[in-house]
Parts: structure tokens; C-alpha cells; sequence
């Protein structure tokens, strides 16, 4: 994604490399940019990277499993992701909460600072969800902390 916002993207003194189309496919990657501050234009602008991608890579696509956590904190998702993972861990956040009142808060004040970050996310590409395989653990097409446990 990356790279195709490079060549997209006009510089000057930079000279334009010729390409037929661009695809451009991801995989349970955060398909994201941030929307930044609206005075700044920056809402202006990313409408305008869309729009570059729809017309030089129109086939291109982010493709994400629905239950994955990961490209779901990178997202608007992010404060039930980190709600979710907060609930598997809940003993031991009380624990610290208790033992380590400070180290507790500076922790708490990363994470919804991460989260304050993480919700102005937007996607670029366009999206596709695929289901888990039949069997998995799934919880009915929501990203699902179980599906990659955080034992630290």
C-alpha cells in the first residue's frame, strides 16, 4: 500500500514511472490511514489517495479475516478490541491496579491514548471479509481476542 501511495502521489522533481495498473492485495494488514485534522485538509487529501486508487488500481482489495483482532485495533474497532483482550486479563489488571497504582495508570493512559490515535483511522482500500475455516472458533463474523491470545 505503501509503495502504490508513492507512485501515486505527485512530487516535484520526481519523474512519473510508467505502469499499466496497479494492484495492490493485502492480508489481514492494517488497511488504514490516519484522517488527522480536519483544518489541515487532510480529509481532503485522503479522498483524493481513494480516488487515485480507484482509478490506478481499481482491482485492488484488503482482505482480512472478520474475527481478526489485529487489522480490527488498527481501525474505529479499536476500543472494543482493547475492551475484549482487557476482559481475558481482568485479574491481573486488578492485581496491578492495586500493587502498582502508577505503572497501572501510565499503562491505562497509553492505551486510551493508542485508542484515541487508532479511531481516527479510516480504510484506504476497499475491504473484503473472509470467514474462519468451518471449525474455528468464531464468535458469528466479529473480530474475537481469542483468535490471537496475548499471554505476556
Amino acid at each position: 500500500l505503501a509503495a502504490a501511495i508513492y507512485l501515486l502521489a505527485p512530487r516535484p522533481g520526481h519523474r512519473r514511472l510508467p505502469y499499466q495498473e496497479l494492484l495492490v492485495i493485502t492480508f489481514g494488514a492494517p488497511n488504514i490511514v490516519g484522517r488527522g485534522d480536519a483544518s489541515q485538509g487532510s480529509k481532503t487529501a485522503l479522498d483524493h489517495l481513494r480516488d487515485a486508487l480507484r482509478k490506478s488500481a481499481p482491482r485492488s482489495r484488503a482482505w482480512a479475516f472478520t474475527e481478526d483482532p489485529v487489522p480490527a485495533f488498527m481501525s474505529r474497532s479499536s476500543g472494543e478490541v482493547v475492551l475484549q483482550y482487557g476482559q481475558t486479563v481482568s485479574r491481573a489488571l486488578t492485581l496491578l491496579r492495586w500493587l502498582r497504582p502508577q505503572a497501572y495508570e501510565k499503562a491505562s493512559l497509553y492505551f486510551r491514548q493508542a485508542v484515541s490515535v487508532t479511531e481516527t483511522f479510516e480504510a484506504v482500500l476497499p475491504e473484503v471479509s473472509l470467514s474462519l475455516p468451518t471449525g474455528s472458533r468464531s464468535r458469528g463474523g466479529q473480530f474475537d481476542a481469542g483468535v490471537h491470545p496475548q499471554v505476556n
